[in-house]
């Protein structure tokens, strides 16, 4: 996950249209004639366990309330913003989703209704805000059954031990769906604070996801070869991200950065994998650049001792080895694009290095 600028993109045309005020005037009948429909379903609950009797079924939806649907939110115009704003990349893990299956235009907070709470109606009053639509990759949106590096509830001790000691896969429900834990005060309606919330998950367009979210690249424990995982970042004593269950005076993991791991899938099988080929197409590139350095610089060396005849022949070689480094150390910091799929995680990896390669790992987004 990587920090985004909404502002880099303008609002599209569609959500300051009149047609989106309808739809929000709407969603608020709707809500209204949910609220009413639950409120006389539990009266009638009520009124049947006081007599001993069984209790009625929710009543189905009808009328105009059956009939609604969110559809601005899928706009032509919407959809191609939020494909600039992201570079055609999912939000969340950065698998760049043109090629993989179509878009979902995701909210944030959930439109329609919140997991762990039947009576909240969704954030409805959001579903065609502009800061609250995001593009995701089917698999971090939808929850379905995926294999994940580890399980779903896993800690943060569970997704060293899965990289450092190889434990089996296991196939769990991932997918952010309708999930959106708050450590604050939820808002229930557009009258509500948005900002006594205290969100769990990560917005990229809000949040500084580095503050969060790391990688194991120390791939000289153990003999283990690089594998991209995602961690939560430890946070220093005190910081009230800082996982409760940490011992006193430790670091520890960042608990939104746990949460948005897990809510999210990002450490499911198929994504560490694409993570991992990436991740060791650089460490091939960055070794192919250092033995041909290498062997730049002693052809350079051995210009001066050599015959004349042979001398230019040797100068020649060296320059074309010179300019075949810098052509290698060239596509290593193209990975660092905005553009390319987990451009964060070459960007952490170049981290690494960029005093070895002389480059600026974090360059203008």
């Amino acid at each position: 996950m990587r920090r985004v600028d909404r502002n880099a993109v303008s609002v599209p045309a569609s959500l300051i249209r009149p047609e989106a005020q309808k739809e929000f005037d709407a969603a608020r009948r709707v809500v209204a004639l949910r609220a009413e429909r639950l409120r006389l379903h539990d009266k009638a609950v009520e009124t049947a366990t006081a007599l001993g009797q069984t209790a009625p079924k929710l009543p189905q939806a009808s009328g105009e309330e059956a009939a609604f649907a969110f559809k601005l939110y899928k706009s032509a115009d919407i959809r191609l913003a939020l494909e600039a704003l992201f570079h055609g990349k999912c939000a969340y893990c950065e698998t760049r989703y043109a090629h993989q299956a179509p878009v979902d235009i995701e909210h944030y907070r959930p439109k329609g209704a919140v997991e762990g709470d039947k009576a909240h109606p969704g954030y409805w009053w959001l579903a065609a805000a502009w800061e609250n639509l995001v593009p995701s990759c089917i698999d971090c949106n939808r929850r379905r059954t995926q294999t994940l590096s580890v399980p779903a509830t896993a800690t943060f001790a569970d997704l060293l031990a899965t990289l450092l000691h190889g434990q089996s896969q296991a196939p769990a429900l991932a997918g952010k769906k309708d999930s959106f834990p708050v450590a604050g005060q939820r808002a229930h309606s557009d009258r509500d604070s948005l900002s006594a919330e205290q969100p769990y998950l990560l917005d990229p367009t809000a949040d500084e996801p580095d503050d969060h979210l790391d990688y194991y690249l120390d791939h000289t424990r153990d003999g283990v070869a690089p594998l991209a995982l995602i961690l939560p970042r430890l946070r220093p004593p005190g910081d009230p991200d800082r996982h409760p269950e940490t011992p006193d005076g430790e670091a520890g993991p960042s608990v939104r950065g746990l949460m948005t791991i897990q809510f999210c899938g990002l450490n499911r099988l198929a994504l560490v994998q694409e993570r991992t080929a990436l991740l060791r197409r650089l460490e091939f590139l960055r070794d192919a650049m250092f033995q041909i350095d290498t062997a730049a610089r002693d052809l350079h060396d051995s210009v001066a001792l050599a015959a004349p005849e042979l001398a230019d022949k040797l100068a020649g070689t060296a320059r074309l080895l010179d300019s075949l480094a810098s052509g290698v150390l060239h596509e290593i910091l193209a990975a660092l694009d905005p553009d390319q799929p987990y451009a964060t995680l070459a960007r952490r990896w170049l981290e690494r290095w960029a005093d070895t390669l002389n480059v600026n790992p974090d360059p203008t987004p």
